[in-house]
C-alpha cells in the first residue's frame, strides 16, 4: 500500500496521556487493504518507507481501518516532522 491512500496525517497530543502522536486517515480502498492488513499482522510492526528508507515501524496493536494513532516516546517535533513526511508522500503522489 503506498502513501496516496493517506488523506490526513496531524501531530496532536494523546486526549489519555498527554503524549506527541501522530494521526492518520486513510480512504476507502486503503482503509480495507490496512484493515486486512492489521488483522493479520497483530502485534507485527509494519515499516512505513520513504524513499528506500524506514521512517518509522511502530507495531500493531490492533485491526485499523480508516484512522489511525502511531503512538511512541515522540518529541512534539518528531511527530510534527513525521505527520509532514507522511503527508508529503501522499501529497506528491497526487500530483
Amino acid at each position: 500500500m503506498d502513501s496516496s491512500h493517506i488523506t490526513l496525517a496531524l501531530a496532536r497530543r494523546s486526549q489519555s496521556d498527554l503524549r506527541w502522536e501522530i494521526e492518520v486517515h486513510f480512504d476507502a480502498p486503503g482503509s480495507q487493504k490496512l484493515q486486512m492488513l492489521t488483522r493479520n499482522n497483530l502485534h507485527r510492526r509494519l515499516a512505513m518507507v520513504l524513499d528506500g528508507e524506514a521512517i518509522s515501524a511502530p507495531t500493531i496493536q490492533s485491526e485499523i481501518s480508516s484512522v489511525c494513532q502511531i503512538t511512541g516516546n515522540f518529541t512534539e517535533r518528531e511527530a510534527k516532522l513525521l505527520a509532514a513526511l507522511l503527508s508529503g508522500g501522499s501529497n506528491c503522489r497526487r500530483t
